[in-house]
């Protein structure tokens, strides 16, 4: 295998314009295909098909959006007081508004809903 090697290195030690030449057009077409690639920003088409999941899938495509981040409040205890709960989301919306000093949160909205917040919190635990 050394030997391969060296034969190599003797090889363009020799024409070292052939070296350059490889080296340039290896370059190039490295660059060309590069410049043909498209990325793909949707989550979705990484995640694997099947019954299994499923749950995932689906809180993919419930959860996903362009610059988007929901945040969960739960309370502590097993009792479940959706009044308690509106409230801290409210402060906290308004808390985070106020602090908003650039901008970061323009087209900010809170929002409550029992039934997706319920079967998210599912998936989510």
């Amino acid at each position: 295998m050394t030997g391969l090697f060296l034969k190599i290195y003797d090889f363009f030690e020799i024409r070292k314009w052939l070296l350059y030449c490889l080296l340039g057009i290896v370059t190039l077409i490295s660059a060309v295909c590069a410049s043909q690639l498209q990325y793909g920003e949707d989550i979705s088409d990484f995640l694997p098909v099947g019954e299994g999941y499923s749950s995932v899938n689906r809180f993919v495509s419930e959860a996903s959006g362009n610059s988007r981040i929901m945040i969960f409040f739960r309370g502590n205890d097993t009792t479940f007081d959706a009044n308690r709960l509106a409230e801290c989301m409210d402060s906290y919306s308004k808390n985070l508004l106020a602090n908003d000093d650039e901008h970061l949160f323009d087209g900010f909205s809170a929002g409550y809903d029992d039934s997706k917040i319920l079967g998210l919190s599912g998936f989510i635990q």
